[in-house]
């Protein structure tokens, strides 16, 4: 039996914006570079994630990871953009790789199986309980601060695309302290299935399935 809080699984949007398109993805070794051909790449009010795609990491910059906007021509944090729609008390994450097999033969007819992987692929899946009210329901659209998972059907049903973040240290998941011994993943995707359900005197709850688009990063500050 997993104890509580041992991980969890934030799913985030940006205030007041709904991407039927991917995010944007900035890739360079360094993050300077990143933000500078985010900066070149992109039109104002573009979302834009920097990353090292060698290494499959997130960038930090001044203690957060690289998420941004480009606003007047530049690449600014906007990791306080985030709502958050849902966090989960059972996650699951999977990742696998297509394996491809090539039999070669020698001239003596001995033959041998190499492996090859040729695709990957990620999905988080989590459960999680609903509040009994949803604040500001009204005029919603222009307010997402209290929005909970009853949103992520929403979104499910406008195939919109959220930010995916799995943590192991909850209590400091920006911070530099454990880095070495826990996990921080960090990704977009677009929601597969949602559901939500509950029965008379119980309580309610949620379960999701996103399927990740792009590359799955982690996240380290340095």
């Amino acid at each position: 039996m997993a104890l509580l809080n041992a991980n969890l699984l934030g799913l985030y949007m940006f205030g007041g914006v709904t991407n039927t398109t991917p995010y944007g993805i900035e890739e360079a070794a360094s993050q300077a570079t990143a933000e500078t051909n985010a900066e070149s790449n992109y039109s104002n009010g573009d979302y834009v994630l920097l990353a090292n795609g060698d290494t499959y990491e997130l960038h930090e910059k001044n203690n957060l990871p690289c998420i941004g906007k480009i606003t007047t021509g530049a690449w600014v944090d906007a990791t306080g953009d985030l709502k958050l729609l849902g966090s989960a008390t059972s996650t699951s994450i999977e990742y696998s790789n297509t394996i491809d097999e090539v039999v070669a033969k020698t001239e003596s007819c001995v033959s041998s199986t190499f492996t090859i992987g040729a695709s990957s692929s990620w999905s988080f899946s989590a459960d999680g309980l609903i509040s009994e009210t949803l604040e500001n329901e009204v005029g919603r659209e222009d307010n997402y601060d209290n929005y909970e998972a009853v949103k992520l059907t929403d979104l499910a049903l406008e195939g919109c695309y959220v930010i995916c973040r799995f943590v192991t240290s909850v209590n400091d998941k920006d911070g530099t302290s454990e880095n070495d011994t826990t996990m921080n993943l960090i990704g977009q995707g677009i929601i597969e299935s949602a559901s939500i359900s509950g029965g008379f005197d119980e309580f309610a709850t949620y379960s999701v399935t996103v399927r990740g688009y792009g590359k799955l990063y982690s996240y380290k500050n340095s």
